[in-house]
């Protein structure tokens, strides 16, 4: 089981294609994602996540797949660590995936932690521990099990 206050890293970087469309190596997961049961079941109750949308502005639906994924991952009871960055192919994609990229691994180390720094002092973050407390008994029988999740028990492959 994973520790009280303690959440598992997820960091999301996906594109969208066409106008809209999931790229077809991230299209099952997110309808794993999308699937009416899922939320209900809350399979990233015990994720700390930050999502990356890279899209172009030239279509209409702008970065769709990364916000879905950001959407649904809190639906399914994640915890966003890192504010959605959606980087645009038509203005430059550096001018968003650079900062984004630049402190995602410390903010996810903190999320993950159930940790916050608060003028040189750790302390408890209290909604990442409130979660856990409620649920950390139910971790292994939703796919969680030794250091990190298996996913192919929770998408149900």
């Amino acid at each position: 089981t994973i520790g009280t206050g303690t959440k598992y890293g997820l960091v999301f970087i996906t594109a969208t294609s066409g106008n809209g469309d999931a790229p077809e190596n991230t299209s099952r997961f997110i309808r794993y994602l999308k699937r009416k049961t899922t939320p209900d079941t809350k399979p990233f109750r015990h994720v700390a996540f930050g999502v990356l949308a890279l899209g172009d502005t030239n279509y209409d639906k702008f970065c769709e797949t990364g916000k879905v994924a950001d959407s649904c991952l809190l639906k399914c009871g994640g915890t966003r660590a890192k504010a959605l960055g959606c980087a645009d192919e038509g203005t430059g994609l550096e001018d968003v995936v650079d900062p984004w990229i630049e402190d995602v691994v410390p903010i996810l180390s903190k999320a993950c932690s159930g940790t916050v720094n608060v003028g040189g002092e750790t302390k408890l973050d209290s909604p990442i521990q409130e979660e856990k407390k409620d649920d950390g008994v139910h971790a292994a029988s939703q796919g969680f099990h030794g250091s990190r999740p298996n996913i192919p028990s929770m998408v149900g492959s």
